[in-house]
């Protein structure tokens, strides 16, 4: 490969050539089978200069932002790293350069005794041990960070798959608190649905309509809806959650995503919509929790009330 090819794949390969070089460079070169072998061997050569250290600080530059765009050429660079290792090198080293034999000199092989040849060839041999179990735990070092690169990116996404349902679960359970009888529009003057209100302060209640007092929420046989607005002391989440229990422990319903809103009477109050339906003669006791940003709550007041029909 001449020189003016060898630059022009660095480069390639360093995103210093324009699109339109790029383009057709590609174009006229990649369905050459001996492209892609001076390709990977200029790719060699630029990973060894830059373990030696001896890139350029712009090519450094380049090849750190544009080059390692992949694990694959992360680990390629992790393992010349481990091969380049002096601890390595000097475990490969059997013996000093003036001590062995000239290459091809049998003679001088012969003429070692016995136990020097066995020696000489089990120093060799663990040598060669060496190297290979250092390969080896190179290779597994590169491996085991892998996996657990992948077990962190699995385990992401477990939790945001476990946190669509939680959101979608939650839009059915809203749904279905939610879903509006039809509106009568049998007759030549359709009516609207009726909505009874009550405005509840934290341990007690009080009436904000003409069905409801002391502490009573009469609920006419003609309501489709209730709406019960919740009174803050202090509004310091984003949203809300509220549940609503019998005096015993029995859930009636949940209602979360609730976010506050002024009060028609000045300060700060979290309204929710029910059906009518869903409340029974009976006391009820809401209490209503912030939602943090990780998705934690913690309770912010009780409110009780009483349901008469």
């Amino acid at each position: 490969m001449g020189t003016t090819d060898k630059q022009t794949l660095t480069r390639y390969l360093l995103g210093e050539l324009s699109p339109q070089e790029r383009e057709q460079l590609e174009r006229e070169q990649l369905a050459q089978p001996e492209f892609r072998e001076d390709l990977i061997a200029v790719e060699n050569d630029l990973i060894d200069s830059y373990v030696r250290g001896d890139l350029p600080d712009e090519q450094r530059r380049q090849f750190e932002n544009h080059f390692l765009d992949s694990l694959e050429k992360q680990e390629r660079v992790e393992l010349a790293k481990l091969l380049m290792d002096s601890n390595l090198r000097q475990m490969i080293e059997v013996r000093p350069i003036h001590e062995q034999p000239e290459a091809g000199s049998w003679l001088a092989w012969i003429g070692e005794s016995r136990p020097r040849r066995f020696a000489m060839l089990k120093m060799a041999l663990g040598a060669i041990a060496a190297c290979g179990l250092a390969v080896l735990a190179g290779f597994l070092l590169l491996e085991t960070q892998r996996l657990h690169r992948e077990l962190a990116q699995l385990q992401s996404q477990q939790t945001a798959s476990q946190e669509h349902i939680r959101q979608l679960e939650q839009q059915i359970v809203n749904s279905r608190a939610g879903e509006n009888n039809p509106v009568d529009h049998s007759g030549p003057s359709a009516r609207r649905e009726l909505t009874v209100s009550a405005l509840l302060i934290p341990g007690l209640s009080r009436g904000a309509g003409e069905h409801n007092t002391s502490g009573r929420l009469e609920i006419p046989a003609a309501a489709s809806w209730v709406r019960l607005m919740l009174e803050l002391e202090r509004d310091d989440y984003p949203r809300y959650e509220a549940v609503i229990e019998t005096p015993e422990g029995k859930r009636v319903s949940l209602v979360e995503g609730l976010a506050s809103e002024p009060g028609e009477k000045g300060g700060r109050i979290v309204s929710m919509r029910l059906p009518s339906r869903a409340l029974k003669n009976g006391d009820y006791v809401i209490t209503l929790s912030g939602q943090k940003s990780r998705g934690n709550v913690e309770a912010v007041d009780s409110y009780s009330f009483t349901v008469r029909r």
